[in-house]
């Protein structure tokens, strides 16, 4: 379950995704049991990791950057 993650969880959703939504990570965020840091991105729907890589990028190394 997601209870059980205790560790600090980087959440990406895109703003315009036609099948995620912001109430799901916010849901997700809800039962993670470690640190949550959600970032939502724009200008991009499903793939943000494909139609706006460098907002992902910059996203995912500002999280890690936080751990160290």
């Amino acid at each position: 379950s997601l209870a059980s993650i205790t560790a600090p969880t980087l959440l990406i959703q895109s703003t315009q995704d036609p099948y995620g939504t912001l109430a799901q990570i916010d849901a997700i965020s809800g039962q993670l049991s470690g640190p949550v840091e959600q970032r939502l991105l724009t200008n991009c729907a499903h793939a943000p990791h494909l139609e706006q890589p460098v907002q992902t990028l910059t996203a995912i190394q500002e999280f890690l950057y936080k751990l160290l």
